[in-house]
């Protein structure tokens, strides 16, 4: 896409004051992983539902109108008698609710179309998000999304009558001083980072692993092809496979030769091989 087409990034950021606010039927959040938007979805539609059967809602004062229907895709429930993929029940979801909210209701989704090919996902997210504002009888809906470049390579104007772009506030790890640290905050604008990998640091994936993929996401966002690995990375990378499955070798081997020494009759030694096993 042509660098002209896409908006200044300190016009993006200067969508949703409060005027914008009150006047938008349509919210869609960025923010970064793990930054809180999911539970902000969630969040909502449970003061939404407190509201209306006359509950207590968390806020000092609050001013809820009537709400008929509350539609969610924030959770798929997958198993083995759920003939269907992931996506599509997603796409079924996010289907029910396009057909029968109203007005009144409250459409909540949450990032709708990551189930695809990216160009699929964009398009079908921004196809929804352009309807949704268009409605003219349509519902309140909340959108949360890592597909920010619908807006800032126009595929929807973020200047959509209705619409309002807000992100989740985090420090990035050059103002923090060390990993991102999040502040759980609603801010206008839209997020431009999803520091994924970051997120994939904190939950414990190994340094060889995470080095690759910061050189990968830094050839692509250059522009550049992306360098093969190194071949210290392939070789630790082989080695704690080989320690892994060496380690695995040894336990089964160890219980082997435990159960060929077990006394059935023993209750004791019978129990404590099963405390073993399961440790």
């Amino acid at each position: 896409m042509p660098e002209e087409k896409r908006p200044d990034a300190r016009r993006l950021a200067a969508l949703g004051t409060a005027a914008a606010a009150a006047a938008a039927r349509v919210q869609v959040v960025t923010g970064a992983n793990l930054a809180g938007k999911t539970v902000y979805l969630k969040q909502l539609g449970l003061i939404v539902l407190l509201a209306q059967i006359g509950s207590f809602v968390p806020a000092d004062e609050a001013e809820l109108g009537l709400c008929d229907l509350i539609f969610s895709r924030i959770q798929s429930v997958e198993g083995s008698a759920v003939q269907c993929s992931s996506f599509g029940i997603d796409l079924a979801q996010v289907a029910l609710a396009l057909r029968n909210a109203t007005e009144a209701s409250l459409v909540l989704l949450d990032e709708f179309g990551k189930g695809t090919h990216a160009a699929d996902g964009v398009a079908l997210f921004g196809a929804t998000v352009e309807h949704l504002c268009r409605w003219r009888a349509g519902p309140k809906a909340v959108l949360t999304t890592h597909f920010t470049e619908a807006f800032r390579f126009q595929l929807v104007s973020p200047e959509e009558e209705g619409l309002q772009l807000c992100c989740m506030r985090v420090l990035p790890p050059e103002e923090e001083g060390g990993g991102v640290a999040y502040l759980y905050q609603l801010a206008p604008g839209a997020a431009e980072q999803s520091f994924g990998i970051e997120c994939a640091r904190r939950a414990g994936l190994d340094e060889a692993t995470l080095a690759r993929a910061e050189e990968i996401l830094g050839a692509l966002e250059r522009g550049e092809a992306v360098p093969p690995p190194a071949e210290g990375l392939c070789a630790e990378a082989a080695a704690r496979a080989d320690a892994r499955e060496a380690r695995r070798e040894r336990l089964c081997r160890l219980v082997a030769d435990r159960l060929r020494a077990l006394d059935p009759e023993d209750a004791d030694a019978t129990r404590a091989l099963l405390d073993f096993v399961r440790s």
